[in-house]
């Protein structure tokens, strides 16, 4: 005879209160493997990278007074959520939108996060990110950041322009 069959006649020949505790632990035991199942192939086709509800982040994380901090805690004001990275400098941000599934565009949109990278209108060796708050009649984009001019801590509102190691990312 099969081993699960053998199985079965054991939970069949059970009575009383010890037959129902095999049938429930039996019934328990298969309930978990195929919601096991269904998860693995659930999340077999997803793409890897793309952030998930699990992937949540409920803090900002990034050190206050940099423009990595401020872009972050203002996307969160605007949208209600962080960015779902969790290191990287400015010029990092655009390989991390990617990884994590983001939209990554050349093309200005209001509320997203602006990444200049390295040495780009004036950004340090780090880049620059920061949030669009208006996009201006001759293509110009305001944006608002931290640690771009202004003191420690100090939010300022700068004119870019999109263009060459210009990105613009949403999620």
């Amino acid at each position: 005879m099969r081993t699960h069959q053998k199985i079965w006649n054991v939970f069949r020949r059970s009575n009383g209160v010890r037959g129902v505790v095999w049938r429930c632990a039996a019934v328990a035991l298969v309930m978990f493997t195929i919601v096991a199942a269904l998860s693995v192939s659930i999340h077999g086709f997803q793409a890897p990278g793309v952030a998930h509800a699990d992937d949540a982040v409920y803090e900002n994380v990034y050190p206050y007074g940099e423009c990595t901090w401020y872009a972050n805690e203002r996307y969160h004001d605007l949208h209600g959520y962080y960015v779902p990275w969790t290191y990287g400098n400015a010029s990092e941000w655009v390989d991390r939108a990617a990884d994590y599934g983001w939209i990554v565009s050349s093309q200005p949109v209001l509320h997203s996060i602006m990444v200049l990278q390295v040495g780009v209108q004036g950004a340090t060796g780090y880049g620059h990110v920061g949030v669009v708050e208006a996009i201006e009649s001759d293509g110009a984009v305001v944006m608002s950041a931290m640690n771009a001019g202004g003191g420690p801590g100090e939010v300022t509102h700068n004119e870019y322009y999109p263009g060459p190691g210009v990105s613009f990312i949403w999620g």
